[in-house]
């Protein structure tokens, strides 16, 4: 009897299993094999199921709601990047592609080309109250547009109260509209509000909006690392990125002729950059305003705006290791009563004199006025016989306590070689001092590639 008890019991224990087994595994649903469009099988999917549609071009309008899953491209099962460009959800200029609500354990979405959506804002992917991951993804040609006396932000993703990731994407000729004041449209690329944005290796290009070509930020924590802002543009302010208020972090990026400043930053919150270059920025480089505190560290900001490369007031602004070197004779823009500027180890054009407004200097090592000497105008990497080669300092442990990154913006070893002081700026040399006696080259303003080949970009640009 004992034993047909257990042997009744383990056979109920397979069956419970087998009826529960959707909800211990997650499934996967083919698009269009196991159901014709993609909302049917985001309606039947379970919290944890991945939902992968076969290439083509899907004419959908989509939401994802109260459950976490997985949409992706054939690219998710085989890595072949081939099928971000073959499948793409277009919305015909008729309404927002992807709505993501209440997805509060995670959504990711992988391997799309998503274009042609409009509405008012998000209209490629709206997000609300959710945890999400997009990667290698392409978001083309989408317009948020207002209506009468409505607001229009996100001409690509609107992200509310959420949580997002967004790594190895393309952000191109997306747009925030209104002809009717006095609504200003934000984030021509990305808007997000009151949320964690983290944004990787990536390219923002030719996107537009009134505030904020590229980024728009409403009180966000948003790290950005190793993406390139390239010509973006915005009447008003942030040409790439305009954020209000929260904190922003910036490492390994590039802000390159955009129509407008590269960053304005203003309200309560903070402000960091590393390892990034700022070049040919209409407005100029950066733009700090109000109670914030603004750090560069090996940072090159150069030949930004007509007249100045950096426009600060704030409390407190600090300079570590980095390189200022415009066309004009001031460089550095003060304003407001009482600021403290520290000048730690950097190179400024005109030294002292380039910094004009009531800005209590506090110069801690040696500031640098001579000619960096860059190898060309587009990298603005430094020739062999650059004074900022070896001219950094790794750490400095008095007020204000700062570090030199261990690696640049191209990822390359900092110091290098080992052994030796960083360089200034945003690009580490080979050798760890310079060569003395030799000619400066020309600049080289040949046809280069205008992202890092590191990042795998391959578009090119022919600068005079």
């Amino acid at each position: 009897m004992i034993k047909k008890i257990t042997s009744i019991r383990f056979i109920f224990l397979i069956l419970m299993a087998t009826i529960c087994g959707e909800n211990l595994y997650s499934d996967e649903i083919h698009i269009p094999g196991d159901y014709p469009t993609i909302q049917q099988g985001i309606n039947a999917a379970a919290e944890g199921d991945s939902v992968i549609v076969a290439p083509g071009m899907w004419y959908e309008h989509l939401t994802i709601s109260d459950k976490s899953i997985t949409l992706g491209s054939w690219f998710l099962t085989t890595g072949d990047t081939s099928y971000i460009r073959l499948t793409t959800l277009n919305g015909s200029n008729t309404g927002r592609l992807i709505a993501v609500g209440n997805a509060d354990t995670g959504t990711r979405i992988c391997g799309f080309t998503i274009m042609n959506g409009r509405s008012v804002a998000g209209s490629a992917i709206w997000i609300n109250s959710s945890i999400v991951q997009i990667d290698h993804t392409d978001i083309v040609n989408n317009t948020a547009e207002c209506g009468n006396n409505q607001y229009a932000q996100g001409g690509g993703i609107a992200c509310y109260s959420s949580n997002l990731t967004i790594s190895d994407f393309t952000f191109s000729n997306n747009q925030a509209l209104c002809s009717t004041p006095p609504v200003n449209p934000e984030g021509g690329a990305i808007f997000a509000r009151d949320s964690e944005l983290h944004l990787i290796r990536g390219t923002l290009l030719n996107n537009f909006a009134f505030l904020g070509g590229g980024l728009g930020l409403a009180n966000c924590n948003t790290l950005i690392q190793q993406v390139d802002f390239v010509a973006n543009e915005a009447p008003w302010p942030g040409g790439g990125i305009c954020a209000f208020g929260g904190g922003l972090s910036v490492k390994e990026c590039i802000f390159r002729e955009n129509l407008g400043e590269g960053i304005t930053s203003m309200y309560e919150g903070w402000l960091d950059i590393q390892n990034s270059l700022f070049a040919g920025n209409t407005r100029g480089a950066i733009s700090t305003m109000d109670h914030q505190v603004l750090t560069i560290i090996n940072s090159t900001i150069a030949a930004n705006g007509p007249s100045r490369n950096l426009y600060i007031s704030v409390p407190e602004a600090r300079i570590y290791n980095s390189i200022i070197w415009g066309e004009g004779d001031t460089e550095i823009t003060f304003s407001g009563p009482t600021n403290d500027l520290y000048l730690i180890h950097s190179l400024i054009r005109n030294g002292a004199s380039g910094i004009s407004g009531n800005a209590e200097k506090h110069i801690i090592g040696p500031l640098l006025s001579e000619n960096p000497l860059f190898a060309d105008t587009v990298a603005y990497s430094l020739s062999d016989n650059s004074p900022c080669i070896g001219a950094g300092i790794d750490t400095i442990t008095s007020y204000p306590n700062l570090a030199a990154p261990l690696f640049d913006l191209d990822l390359n070893p900092r110091p290098n070689p080992a052994g030796s002081s960083p360089d200034l700026g945003a690009r580490e040399h080979e050798l760890g001092s310079p060569v003395t006696g030799v000619i400066n080259p020309e600049p080289l303003n040949s046809t280069i590639s205008v992202y890092q080949p590191e990042r795998e970009f391959s578009v090119l640009q022919v600068l005079n």
